[in-house]
């Protein structure tokens, strides 16, 4: 049987080689030769290129840009809400409780908060999740895709303890950072470069708008 959703592996197909010999005879589609051109100008952008047999050091590549993107996300969302800033506001990039504060008790396998941003005028903290992400063209990729995020590296349930534990110890936090202890509105959101729900899981014991593709 032939994998025709495995594009990564597959590099003989018409829509990437879109020329057929026949004796002396070369036949061609324009049409599929623009298409291809199309894909490799949007691939690149979106670090999806028509295949990737062969393509190690271009994979290797675009694996560094994708990182660099990963950070730019979080330094643009940053650089937004720091424009908003008062004096006694707080604005933290990759912020690890463990490690900013030393002296306190917080647990060193929390992991950081990409950005944490208190407003101490609206008596609001924003709690700031940015995530890269990759695109996906078929139900292969797909699925590989839901079962990285969401099961294998429960990137979800990371940032879900995280909340938790904002909302569990907020008083302590704004201690620690000098600000003093009022009713503060908490809104949790994680930024990504595309609409991304889970197909697979529960969220926050609520089942998503698409629950047929279980694992």
């Amino acid at each position: 049987m032939i994998p025709i959703w495995e594009r990564e592996q597959r590099i003989d197909r018409i829509d990437v080689k879109p020329f057929l010999q026949v004796d002396n005879n070369i036949i061609f589609s324009p049409t599929l030769m623009y298409d291809l051109l199309e894909r490799w100008k949007s691939g690149i952008i979106q670090y999806y290129p028509p295949y990737e047999k062969g393509l190690d050091k271009y994979l290797a590549q675009t694996k560094i840009f994708k990182s660099e993107c990963e950070k730019q996300m979080e330094k643009d969302i940053y650089n937004l809400m720091s424009t908003q800033k008062h004096e006694k506001d707080v604005c933290e990039l990759n912020l690890d409780l463990h490690s900013r504060f030393p002296k306190s008790d917080y647990p060193d396998g929390l992991g950081d908060y990409d950005g944490l941003f208190i407003d101490t005028t609206n008596k609001v903290i924003w709690n700031i999740e940015s995530k890269f992400l990759q695109h996906v063209g078929s139900i292969s990729e797909f699925a590989k895709h839901q079962n990285t995020f969401f099961n294998k590296n429960s990137k979800d349930e990371k940032f879900e303890k995280r909340i938790n534990y904002l909302n569990q110890n907020t008083s302590k936090i704004l201690t620690d950072f000098g600000i003093e202890i009022e009713d503060y509105k908490i809104l949790s959101y994680m930024v990504t470069n595309k609409v991304f729900i889970s197909n697979f899981k529960k969220i926050n014991g609520k089942e998503t708008a698409y629950t047929r593709f279980l694992l």
